[in-house]
């Protein structure tokens, strides 16, 4: 396989590479390969072990775990679609049926606070509230 280099601007500062292993074009993934990351990822396999699982597939394969870990990225923001990150929050914790209250900085509008709680705990807490502080401070 031979590779195509069509030179854009020729007054470049050095030499082309020889070799391309260290470059992120050679790391890239294939469609195949990343349909597989992100497969794995679903199933909750480890990052090294996805890694270890495309190397396996193809000898020709230089990824690393910077590129594993820029693909899961990319998966998740595509799952966020146009919400921030704080939306899924308070999306996940509305829906779960959690206590949480929150403040905000008046100007800049950054979260300042987030207080939650599960409703099950909360009556844990109530019905129990000093045995329930001395395990918190005992895990803390």
């Amino acid at each position: 396989m031979f590779l195509r280099l069509n030179v854009k601007n020729d007054e470049h500062n050095h030499e082309p590479a020889l070799y391309i292993e260290g470059h992120p074009y050679a790391r890239r993934l294939t469609p195949n390969e990343s349909k597989m990351v992100e497969e794995m990822k679903i199933k909750n396999v480890y990052s090294q072990d996805i890694l270890s699982a495309l190397k396996r597939q193809s000898y020709k394969n230089v990824s690393t775990m910077k590129t594993i870990y820029n693909e899961c990225s990319k998966f998740r923001m595509d799952e966020l679609g146009d919400q921030s990150q704080m939306q899924v929050v308070f999306g996940f914790l509305h829906s779960k049926g959690y206590i949480f209250n929150h403040r905000a900085n008046d100007t800049t509008n950054a979260l300042e606070n987030l207080f939650f709680i599960h409703p099950t705990l909360l009556e844990i807490w109530r019905a129990f509230p000093v045995s329930t502080l001395l395990v918190m401070l005992l895990l803390a």
